[in-house]
């Protein structure tokens, strides 16, 4: 089973973050309430640590450095981190991924969303059941959208979604996809021949970035293959009813 360590200088956080993933199936979990001591004593705290939860203000080195540290030292660069802040503006979050973050959850927060980034990056516990496929109708892609958007809200961070349609063989082009894809973004079958790309962090730039990635890696053109494809910043300038429709009407 995975190895997760929790970093949080909180007690009750730290206490309620170990108590959520516990009861959700996840057993071997260590932490502590320092990065100082990741970085003196990696051999004891690193070994076999599959996921990092880390604070970004912590007593002594901060979480964007121990990141920092990390990602540059070779035994430990491949450690994905999940930063958990209070802090959400966006040059913060935007350090914290450049540092090597591979997502942000905002404080306070939810006890579900936690569960769902933490087994997207390393699988769930073989205890629980888990369905496998990709396949979601149209009410399941709303609950996607609709879960994104209240995120998106809560952190006053950007999401972005794609819908494109696919004329090759689907398995084979999700298979390409994903490898342009980082840990945190999520890919779902609408149709035999349509797929939902949902991005989080993801500003306009972002997407552009991804977009043209897709595009040469199945040497298409957006303007016949990218059916819709939008940003969500965060604010309330778009309901989640105008965003749905947006995306899947």
């Amino acid at each position: 089973m995975p190895k997760i360590l929790i970093i949080e200088d909180s007690n009750l956080v730290r206490l309620k973050i170990k108590s959520v993933l516990e009861n959700s199936g996840f057993k071997d979990i260590i932490e502590t309430n320092s990065a100082d001591l990741i970085v003196d004593k990696p051999y004891v705290y690193l070994q076999n640590v599959e996921l990092i939860i880390m604070d970004i203000s912590l007593p002594g080195i901060s979480g964007i450095e121990a990141a920092y540290w990390l990602k540059t030292n070779i035994n430990y660069s491949k450690i994905p981190v999940i930063f958990l802040s209070g802090t959400s503006d966006s040059i913060t979050v935007k350090n914290a991924l450049k540092a090597g973050g591979v997502d942000y959850i905002v404080k306070p927060f939810e006890e579900m969303d936690l569960i769902k980034r933490v087994s997207h990056i390393i699988g769930r516990p073989q205890n629980i059941p888990k369905d496998t496929s990709l396949t979601i109708d149209i009410d399941e892609a709303k609950k996607i959208i609709s879960i994104e958007y209240s995120r998106s809200v809560r952190g006053k961070q950007p999401v972005s979604f794609i819908i494109m349609k696919v004329n090759n063989d689907i398995e084979e082009s999700i298979n390409k996809i994903t490898k342009t894809l980082r840990q945190i973004d999520q890919i779902f079958i609408l149709t035999r021949k349509k797929i939902l790309l949902v991005l989080p962090l993801t500003d306009e730039s972002g997407l552009k970035v991804v977009v043209d990635k897709i595009e040469k890696r199945l040497n298409i053109k957006g303007k016949d293959d990218i059916l819709k494809k939008i940003t969500y910043l965060g604010d309330e300038n778009l309901s989640l009813e105008e965003l749905i429709n947006d995306m899947l009407n």
